[in-house]
C-alpha cells in the first residue's frame, strides 16, 4: 500500500554511497526511466537518490530525520558498507564503522524505516576487483572484508524484517565480475549499472503486481 497521498504514485528512496551515485548514468535513475518508460504497470513510480560519495553507514543513519522522513517513501533501498570498512585515520588503525557498529547502523537504519511504514530492500555490495590481493591491518583481504560487512548487512535485514539481496551473487549469476561490472574495481560500470538497475526493477515490479 501507498505511503503518499497519491496512491497512483510509488516512491522509492535510494539511501546510500557512492555506488548509487558515481556513475554517467547511475542506476537509481535508470531505474525510474525503466519503471516508466519500458516496465509501466499502471502505477507511477518516483526515485529519489539521497546516495552520497563518500558516505558510510555510521554517518549516513544520521540522516534519516532531513531527508528521508521528509519523503515518506513506500520502499527503502539501503546499500552501505564499503566506507564503513575504509581506514582514513579517522579513528586511527580502525576503520570508519567496526562491523558491530555497521550492523548497529544498519538495523537503526531499516527499523526507523518500517516505523514511517516503508518497506526496506537491503542490497548487499559486489566484491572489490582483485579484493584478494588487498590486506587489510586486521590480516583479512578485500574479498573477506567485503564479505564480512556483506553478512553484517544481512544479519540486521534479518534482524529486523527487511528483504535482502546479494549483489556479488547476481553478478555472479549474470555473467559478471567484480571487473567487468566495475570502472575502477569498486564503482559500476555500464553493465554493472544495468544489473543493479533490473534487479532491483524486478523486485520492485514483483511488489506492484501483487
Amino acid at each position: 500500500m501507498s505511503n503518499n497521498n497519491d496512491q497512483k504514485t510509488y516512491k522509492i528512496l535510494v539511501w546510500g554511497d557512492s555506488i548509487g551515485r558515481q556513475c554517467e548514468v547511475p542506476w537509481p535513475d535508470r531505474l525510474l526511466r525503466s519503471m516508466q518508460v519500458s516496465f509501466y504497470c499502471g502505477t507511477d513510480v518516483e526515485v529519489v537518490n539521497i546516495t552520497e560519495c563518500g558516505l558510510s553507514g555510521i554517518w549516513g543513519q544520521n540522516y534519516f530525520e532531513e531527508k528521508v522522513k521528509p519523503e515518506n517513501p513506500d520502499l527503502v533501498i539501503i546499500q552501505f558498507g564499503f566506507n564503513d570498512m575504509r581506514q582514513d585515520k579517522t579513528f586511527g588503525a580502525h576503520p570508519i564503522g567496526t562491523p558491530d557498529e555497521y550492523e548497529a547502523a544498519m538495523c537503526n537504519m531499516i527499523r526507523n524505516s518500517k516505523n514511517i511504514g516503508a518497506d526496506v530492500l537491503v542490497l548487499g555490495n559486489h566484491n572489490f576487483a582483485f579484493g584478494n590481493l588487498l590486506l587489510y591491518p586486521n590480516g583479512m583481504d578485500g574479498d573477506q572484508m567485503v564479505e564480512l560487512y556483506r553478512q553484517r548487512a544481512e544479519s540486521a535485514a534479518k534482524k529486523e524484517g527487511a528483504d535482502y539481496i546479494n549483489m556479488n551473487d547476481v553478478f555472479a549469476n549474470n555473467g559478471l565480475t567484480s571487473i567487468s561490472g566495475t570502472v575502477d574495481g569498486c564503482h559500476l560500470s555500464d553493465n554493472g549499472a544495468r544489473v543493479y538497475t533490473y534487479t532491483v526493477q524486478r523486485y520492485v515490479m514483483k511488489k506492484l503486481m501483487a
